[in-house]
């Protein structure tokens, strides 16, 4: 036999739990044992007093390992359990346990190339469960060979922690191993201490919680553990999720610890909410809704609701000219909307015309047709598009297109009786308006508007039923939390993107209706991969065990916000690069675009030294992720003119006289 031994820890090191933490694990046993009749208390309070039972164990028996009928011992003993309910809970902790573990696919390989090395593979873990309970569950994941051996502390009291379970592996190993290497998480009980008695010891920390998921797991008690299976989703993903590059392993923890989380708990709010109002239908509009509804296909069937989910073509593009009916003050704010970044032919384009249609009213209203089109001809603009002639030309298409769209929407079910939902991601419910234009107010009115966050809403449709996930700040009073997370509506949308074009027009076919999508021309790099990035929100959402929360509905909000507000505001530099990269389009064209953050230069001095801050460098900027992205010779020299900036600013102030 092979004198060279590789011994490996179980629990974080070759299977992981899908909960953050092990403890969050026995809330969701308390509600499974309150169920079964077996507790008569809350599922914290059986968490706490599972904690506190184990310790008083650990007390009692120090310095060796407990098992797990001592501990239900003290359970039994404080809570004055019948012997049959602590054989019962027992029973359901280690089922819990089974049904949530997994192996992560790393240390799967590092156990694989061992056993190709020749190396013999032993599985060594202090635990207080049975050797043939964890032996059940390595082979379940495929782990564990009839020659391997396993090694727990409850067998015999020996530990790792204190050395001497490592000692009884060297005393029964026939023959004693040669060489010795050893792989865990716990930096003493798996590295320091086998170091010491010469074995080469590697600390694996893969299964650490990441800042994201530490802050789901301080959540735990308020959404009774469903954010801790949120946690164990996200640690899921960054463990199983394949990636080739530090551009790609970036990407997976945003979506894992980030966008997958809040774009969770925004699409399960939206099923929930369409299941109470007794909808058949929930339509996510394009292009944000894209892989939402991708995530819904997922989430749905785990809550058990049954339902139709369907993706519709109605973006602002397609429906403002659909729904104009006139050359008034709202639609002029969409149509000139851009001025100073974008052509005429782009601001035609938006009412479906070329150049070469209007012609004499661009001579005549002095509208260049080459090149931007600067601000100070905005008023030109206006001029432009109330000419007769134009008027004219715009509303004509404008009913062309409001056809197509009526016939559209009333295939999708829009026009009928039914109400269904319609969920865009936000912000100030323009889509909403153009549609109840070309629906009709009657028609429109019948369906659920559902929104990530509002801002504001149209003034002029108060019959619609809009509805916010996050905040809503556009009535008398704000309500919700999150409005203020810098640039987060950027940040939403660039976590939504699809992975086709800007819908131009919706045409029908005959009985078909087919979307026209803007072609993707070149844009200058970017570094952010839609595909991929949207397969880690399809990961997530499959590894979110939502059927073993105790109340699936619980409030998620609070823990969003959080994510959001510690990704926006303090981003680590991977981050800041990848998210900062991307060319985030300002035109509703899609014509122009500029990166989302680039590193602040030392030119960028005159800006803080005259107003005391940081220079705003597009319409669409992340000054956090610009500052992460920022060389430190470079802050020091801005965080100087800063300074001095604020100096002035004070000094330029007159002082306030009291009276």
């Amino acid at each position: 036999m092979t004198t060279s031994l590789y011994s490996f820890d179980v629990f974080d090191t070759v299977l992981t739990r899908l909960v953050g933490r092990p403890s969050s694990l026995f809330v969701l046993l308390g509600h499974r044992a309150a169920q079964s009749g077996h507790w008569l208390h809350s599922p914290e309070r059986f968490a706490s007093a599972r904690v506190a039972a184990e310790a008083r164990a650990r007390v009692h028996i120090h310095p060796g390992e407990v098992t797990l009928r001592r501990i239900y011992e003290e359970l039994a003993f404080a809570h004055a359990l019948a012997p049959a309910a602590v054989l019962a809970i027992g029973a359901l902790e280690q089922q819990l346990e089974g049904t949530l573990l997994r192996a992560v696919p790393a240390a799967r390989l590092a156990v694989e190339a061992a056993r190709h090395a020749g190396d013999r593979v032993a599985f060594i873990s202090d635990i207080y469960l049975p050797r043939g309970t964890v032996r059940g569950w390595l082979a379940k994941e495929g782990l564990v060979e009839s020659g391997d051996e396993v090694w727990v502390s409850s067998e015999s009291g020996a530990t790792k922690a204190s050395g001497a379970l490592f000692d009884e592996v060297r005393l029964a190993a026939s023959p004693a191993p040669a060489r010795w290497r050893h792989l865990g998480d716990h930096p003493q009980a798996d590295v320091t201490v086998p170091r010491s008695t010469g074995i080469d010891a590697k600390l694996w920390d893969a299964c650490a919680l990441s800042r994201y998921e530490e802050q789901m797991e301080r959540h735990t008690a308020g959404t009774g553990a469903l954010s801790s299976l949120l946690a164990g989703a996200a640690r899921w993903v960054r463990l199983s999720q394949p990636h080739s590059t530090a551009v790609q392993l970036a990407l997976r923890d945003i979506a894992a610890g980030v966008a997958g989380p809040v774009l969770w708990a925004f699409v399960t709010w939206v099923l929930r909410r369409a299941q109470r109002e007794g909808l058949r239908r929930v339509w996510f509009t394009a292009r944000d809704g894209q892989v939402m509804l991708s995530m819904a296909r997922r989430i749905a069937p785990r809550l058990g609701i049954e339902i139709e989910l369907g993706y519709l073509f109605g973006g602002r593009q397609v429906v403002h000219l659909a729904g104009l009916h006139a050359i008034d003050e709202r639609a002029l704010k969409w149509l000139v909307g851009g001025a100073g970044a974008v052509t005429a032919a782009a601001l035609l384009e938006r009412v479906g015309l070329v150049p070469d249609e209007v012609s004499e009213a661009l001579t005549r209203h002095q509208i260049p047709v080459q090149g931007p089109i600067g601000w100070s001809r905005a008023q030109a603009l206006e001029g432009f598009f109330r000419d007769p002639a134009v008027t004219a030309a715009v509303l004509a298409k404008a009913a062309e297109r409001r056809d197509d769209m009526r016939s559209y929407f009333s295939a999708c079910g829009l026009m009928s009786g039914d109400a269904c939902a319609v969920v865009d991601i936000g912000w100030r419910g323009s889509v909403l308006r153009s549609m109840f234009d070309i629906l009709g107010c009657t028609a429109a009115a019948r369906h659920h508007f559902l929104y990530f966050g509002l801002f504001g809403r149209p003034k002029d449709v108060p019959e619609a039923r809009m509805s916010a996930f996050l905040f809503d700040t556009s009535g008398t009073t704000m309500v919700g939390a999150g409005h203020d997370v810098p640039s987060l509506t950027a940040a939403m949308e660039i976590f939504c993107q699809a992975d086709h074009g800007q819908v131009i027009h919706v045409e029908r076919q005959g009985e078909a209706h087919v979307p026209r999508l803007r072609a993707v021309v070149a844009s200058p790099p970017t570094l952010w991969d839609v595909d991929y990035f949207q397969d880690c929100l399809e990961a997530f959402a499959e590894a979110v065990q939502v059927d073993l929360a105790i109340d699936s509905d619980a409030d998620l909000r609070p823990m969003c916000e959080q994510l959001l507000r510690t990704l926006m505001k303090t981003p680590d530099a991977a981050e800041a690069r990848v998210l900062g990269s991307v060319q985030y389009v300002d035109d509703q064209g899609g014509t122009t675009s500029q990166p989302f953050a680039h590193p602040f230069g030392f030119a960028d001095w005159r800006a803080a030294i005259r107003t005391g801050q940081l220079p705003h460098k597009a319409l669409a900027w992340w000054e956090q992720g610009a500052w992460a992205l920022t060389p430190e010779s470079v802050r020091l020299w801005l965080r100087a003119a800063r300074k001095i900036g604020v100096l002035r600013q004070r000094r330029a102030t007159p002082p306030t006289t009291r009276c």
